[in-house]
């Protein structure tokens, strides 16, 4: 390897290279990481993580990418914790940019836990060590990571007050997929006083976007 690492992360990926993230060689977390191909026998080091930390997890998801959560990686000075502890931040690699971004946290600080990819494309992340009161805690706690896949430009439109019979000026809410992965829409549908359109195909490509269109069209009175 290009650095010399122990208690890292290694996931085997889809086109059957390994990522390595982080680790450490004495205290210090390390935050590279670095692929193994095995056709080439070469190591090549890709993008840094944002948080350096050893004993994490580094989970392959459905869409290919890495999930990498948690480990050792927040500093402390504290009087019983002098020395790295346990961090909740996570963040996801993309092989096809290299890159690593964050994404959700953890619901608490965990170290030398386990994630487990489930069937319905969620994560599950359990036990390890975490901090509070004393310095290394044994956890029993649990919870689940759900991978984003679309994201809306807005999650609510106002309209304002119009007489009925009348229809407002439209607004567009912009759909994305920042995921690694196509989506299929089942269906998208307007309901009551509020037609809309849509440029959306039946599947969005990973990195594409359309738009949904909406306005206003009161067919009765509300009293104030």
């Amino acid at each position: 390897m290009n650095v010399a690492r122990y208690q890292d992360g290694a996931t085997l990926l889809h086109d059957g290279k390994v990522l390595v993230t982080g680790g450490t060689q004495s205290r210090f977390p390390i935050g590279s990481a670095e692929l193994y191909d095995p056709t080439a026998n070469t190591w090549t080091l890709t993008g840094n993580m944002r948080t350096p930390r050893y004993a994490h997890t580094a989970t392959l998801l459905g869409d290919g990418t890495v999930m990498v959560a948690g480990g050792e990686g927040q500093i402390s000075c504290g009087k019983d914790c002098a020395s790295y502890i346990p961090t909740s931040t996570a963040e996801i690699y993309n092989e096809a940019t290299g890159a690593l971004t964050a994404t959700a946290s953890l619901s608490q600080a965990q170290a030398y836990h386990s994630t487990t990819l489930l069937a319905s494309g969620r994560t599950l992340a359990n036990g390890g060590i975490g901090y509070g009161a004393y310095c290394c805690q044994v956890l029993n706690i649990a919870g689940i990571y759900t991978p984003l896949t679309m994201t809306l430009s807005a999650s609510s439109l106002n309209f304002g007050v119009l007489q009925v019979g009348l229809t407002s000026a439209s607004q567009t809410v912009t759909v994305t997929n920042v995921s690694s992965h196509p989506v299929v829409f089942t269906s998208i549908t307007d309901s009551g006083d509020y037609p809309m359109s849509n440029t959306c195909p039946a599947t969005l490509n990973a990195g594409l976007n359309c738009t949904v269109t909406v306005s206003f069209a009161p067919t009765a009175g509300r009293n104030a």
